[in-house]
């Protein structure tokens, strides 16, 4: 399943960065929070920059959380060939990684497929530049 093997691909990513110091956690009770020491980041839409501004609609439907996560990388994207204010908010995060800081990226999707897994991406291409 198509769906199941991005999910798959997608974790191994996240134990990686987890590895470098850039981990993607839950902002549900009961959820995976952050590890002692680690600086929590929300990325969720409470973060005017970082958060996903595609709505999904029902949490349970897959296509349509590939669907939002898609439309975010493609914001993403463009704001990254731009320098606007998702690149800068990146360099920064990026920043604090290179100095040695553990960053958390906090969402409520976590640990299903989300958006953060992005973020986490373009953190750790400028991070380990």
């Amino acid at each position: 399943d198509t769906t199941r093997d991005a999910a798959a691909a997608s974790q191994l990513d996240v134990e990686g960065f987890r590895r470098r110091g850039v981990d993607i956690v839950s902002r549900r009770a009961g959820g995976r929070a952050a590890a002692a020491g680690w600086s929590v980041v929300d990325v969720d839409r409470s973060n005017p920059v970082l958060g996903n501004r595609h709505v999904l609609r029902d949490h349970r439907d897959a296509n349509e959380r590939a669907r939002v996560i898609a439309a975010y990388k493609a914001d993403l994207d463009a704001d990254m060939a731009r320098n606007g204010p998702m690149a800068r908010a990146v360099a920064d995060l990026a920043a604090r990684v290179r100095e040695g800081e553990k960053l958390a990226l906090r969402c409520w999707c976590a640990p299903r497929p989300c958006h953060a897994e992005h973020i986490a991406h373009a953190i750790m291409a400028q991070a380990c530049d």
